[in-house]
């Protein structure tokens, strides 16, 4: 009758009916007036159900860790977890056994997760980060999939050098993929001072290799093989047979000077094993496999002092360390206007160089946005191939930025954007054309061509009050992104002066200002409106529309908006909600 009468609680905390219950002994609260047909008691249900914590009253099932006892209810555990479901009630010993032995964890930490299943809550702070990390294993064998996320968050924003190798052994051994890609990326950034703490000792032989393997666990070789030989003295008595040669293995002796290298061969560990010694001696003959630091979002452009130097008729940067790299950002020295196009080699050590960057039959101009594939470096050269004026450029930013990138791809080396590079923000100027302001009804032309198609303001473009306009058979509307993009869309608002008002155009694009493609021509419609684009993929710096055919008050061709690529879903013509550039690259 008890084991029924804790099942039907059970069932309720579950499924989360309502409880209904003595007006006298519990009295209607201000949350639930009169009137309401609906009660809600839950917080009522929970407290009746965390009292049965630790109570020997209704206990049916004693819980065993090392010689402590835990009375608990086997109805609530089976509710809470499927584990305890298939060990308590599939026939097994334990379904039949008053006291049931429980062999994972400690007393301290199965005290902790046994009150998170009575109460659904723990105070973390109050705990040692021991126990955390064995309520992490247990959660994970015991299938508590909620507590194990929550575990896994919180101990993903609290890495430190201290705990971060026993950290990276549990998410390796129990595949916990978020909580093993953040230890070995922090391992990364400080693997020095992870591989000389007292927690790299608690590392499984498999993760020490793995990083070793890593190109990015960067540190000075010589104090690498010292971490490695102390892991191997302190851990001796557990190793298999070839750990200790695979793992000294793993070391890249082809990155040590003649004095370290004799280092090497003359301590305890080497010396005695001749195994070790042909290992070095074939590791010097192999090719060189340097070590590069991995900083998320540094900008090594910045580092002081930076060494920039003129070589090879460009200009070349020496990072102060091998560094991985996906983003460059540069202009020409002092010049905003001018056009010119260029390529970057990058380099480990001046003799090899790579072209990472070719836009030498693209006209560029101002700030260059560069995102290429993740490269190890140490050197940077850019080359003028054609400027209109001096050849000095001037690095912003050199950086693995982690921030932007999943908004662009890269195609055949160039940058496939996701968000509006038709702006001013971008560095995408207005060429050809002219602007007009509607200021009480009344055209008052700009004085100089500006660009507000360009301004990425679409709320205020869409009033009407400001556009950019050409005449018919006179001129064009040209723009000029600030590099070449690889474009499909394209999205433009037309100024409608009134419902007969209606246009005919092309569009076409080109690299280089000489050769130009007609990509859409709607030279015999009657376009209005919003104008969504789509074409064939291609490189694009400028972008040429011109009005073929107007019907409004003065022949003009008028234009209020435009981006590239389009920020609508290419399925629909119908306009969804803009979304700013500034709103794209900080997502919430």
């Amino acid at each position: 009758m008890v084991i029924i009468v804790i099942y039907g609680i059970c069932y309720f905390l579950t499924k989360g009916w309502p409880t209904l219950s003595d007006p006298t002994e519990n009295p209607s609260s201000s949350a639930n007036p009169a009137g309401y047909e609906q009660i809600d008691h839950t917080h009522f249900l929970s407290n009746d159900i965390s009292n049965l914590y630790l109570n020997k009253k209704f206990s049916d099932v004693v819980l065993v860790v090392d010689d402590k006892r835990f009375h608990a209810h086997r109805a609530v555990l089976a509710s809470r977890s499927d584990y305890f479901s298939a060990l308590l009630y599939n026939g097994h010993t334990e379904t039949y056994n008053k006291d049931v032995t429980i062999k994972e964890g400690s007393p301290t930490s199965f005290k902790v997760l046994l009150e998170y299943i009575y109460f659904g809550r723990i105070n973390l702070s109050i705990l040692k980060s021991k126990v955390i990390l064995e309520l992490l294993i247990l959660s994970n064998v015991w299938r508590f999939e909620n507590l194990q996320f929550s575990l896994s968050e919180y101990l993903c924003n609290n890495i430190d050098v201290h705990n971060v190798s026993s950290l990276f052994s549990v998410a390796l051994f129990y595949q916990l993929k978020e909580l093993e890609d953040a230890s070995i990326n922090f391992i990364d950034l400080h693997t020095l001072d992870v591989l000389q703490s007292k927690d790299s000792l608690s590392l499984s032989a498999e993760a020490l290799q793995l990083i070793l393997n890593r190109d990015t666990a960067y540190a000075n070789e010589l104090d690498i093989f010292r971490a490695v030989c102390r892991w191997i003295k302190k851990n001796q008595d557990r190793l298999h047979p070839n750990d200790k040669t695979n793992i000294l293995s793993a070391v890249r002796y082809q990155l040590m000077n003649n004095e370290e290298l004799s280092e090497v061969r003359g301590s305890e560990l080497v010396r005695s094993d001749r195994n070790i010694l042909d290992v070095i001696k074939v590791s010097l003959t192999q090719a060189l496999n340097d070590r590069g630091r991995l900083e998320p979002n540094v900008n090594f452009a910045q580092e002081n002092p930076i060494e920039v130097s003129q070589i090879d008729g460009g200009t070349m940067i020496m990072l102060h360390h091998p560094s991985n790299i996906n983003y460059i950002e540069m202009n020409l020295c002092d010049v905003d206007s001018c056009t010119y196009s260029y390529y970057i080699d990058v380099s480990v050590d001046r003799l090899d160089w790579l072209r990472v960057i070719n836009h030498s039959n693209y006209d560029c101009r101002s700030i260059q946005r560069l995102w290429i594939n993740r490269i190890y470096v140490r050197y940077i050269r850019i080359v003028g191939t054609k400027n209109t004026s001096n050849k000095t450029f001037n690095f912003l930013k050199v950086m693995y930025n982690t921030e932007k990138m999943h908004l662009v791809e890269i195609k055949n080396g160039l940058v496939a954007p996701r968000f509006n590079v038709a702006l001013s923000s971008m560095n995408a100027t207005l060429i050809k054309g002219n602007t007009e302001t509607l200021v009480r009804g009344r055209r008052t032309p700009s004085r100089w061509i500006t660009s507000n198609i360009l301004s990425g303001d679409y709320e205020n473009c869409s009033r009407l009050r400001e556009y950019t306009y050409h005449g018919i058979n006179s001129g064009c509307i040209e723009v000029q992104l600030a590099q070449p993009y690889v474009l499909s869309s394209m999205r433009m608002l037309l100024r409608d002066c009134d419902s007969r008002t209606s246009y005919g155009y092309t569009v076409e694009v080109s690299v280089n200002n000489v050769e130009w493609d007609v990509i859409v021509n709607k030279s015999n419609k009657s376009a209005r409106s919003w104008q969504l684009l789509q074409f064939d993929q291609r490189p694009v710096v400028y972008i040429r529309i011109t009005g073929v055919r107007s019907l409004n008050e003065d022949e003009s061709f008028k234009i209020v908006y435009l981006e590239a690529p389009a920020q609508v879903s290419l399925n629909s013509k119908v306009p969804k909600p803009w979304q700013s550039l500034l709103r794209l690259l900080n997502p919430k």
